[in-house]
């Protein structure tokens, strides 16, 4: 599965270079997980928005990534990010 997200400069202008960083390297760690142990990304969600969602927890921390997925073509998963919460 390979992924891409979308906004990324508008992101690194809001947030931060090391806080997108974070962003990513989770991710790229759940896409791993993924693959040998096929979890994070099955949790799939609807949301007020019509969109389907998935969480992803941050890589050495207690914040939970939520992303939209915006739109799955063969094995790339579009994700829109939408926030983070505390675990």
């Amino acid at each position: 599965m390979r992924y891409t997200l979308r906004n990324r400069e508008k992101l690194i202008e809001a947030f931060g270079e090391d806080y997108y960083n974070v962003l990513e390297n989770s991710i790229d760690w759940a896409v791993i997980a993924n693959r040998h142990h096929k979890t994070e990304f099955e949790q799939l969600e609807s949301d007020k928005e019509n969109y389907k969602m998935i969480q992803v927890k941050e890589i050495n921390g207690d914040r939970i990534f939520e992303f939209y997925v915006v739109s799955v073509t063969f094995d790339c998963w579009i994700l829109g990010y939408k926030g983070e919460s505390k675990l």
